[in-house]
C-alpha cells in the first residue's frame, strides 16, 4: 500500500508541475485551461488548482463563477 501511495503522490506532483510549467509566462490560467491540458474533469482541475493555491504557487483571482482565474505567484 505504501508503494501505491508513493506512486500516486509522485504522479500528482508531476501533474502539478505540468500545470505550473503551463502557467509560466502566461498572464492567467483558468480551470478550463487545466481541463484541456490534462484531459480531466472540472472537479479534478479545480482540485489541482486549489492544491497549488494552498501551496502558495498560484493565487486565485475572483471568488466564484466564470471570472475566476489564477496567476502564478
Amino acid at each position: 500500500m505504501a508503494a501505491f501511495n508513493a506512486e500516486r503522490d509522485k504522479k500528482e506532483a508531476e501533474t502539478l508541475q505540468k500545470i505550473l510549467s503551463f502557467a509560466e509566462g502566461k498572464e492567467k490560467i483558468t480551470n478550463n485551461d487545466v481541463e484541456k491540458l490534462l484531459g480531466v474533469s472540472d472537479s479534478t482541475a479545480e482540485r489541482y488548482l486549489n492544491e497549488l493555491e494552498k501551496q502558495g504557487k498560484l493565487k486565485q483571482i475572483a471568488d466564484t463563477g466564470r471570472g475566476v482565474y489564477y496567476k502564478k505567484t
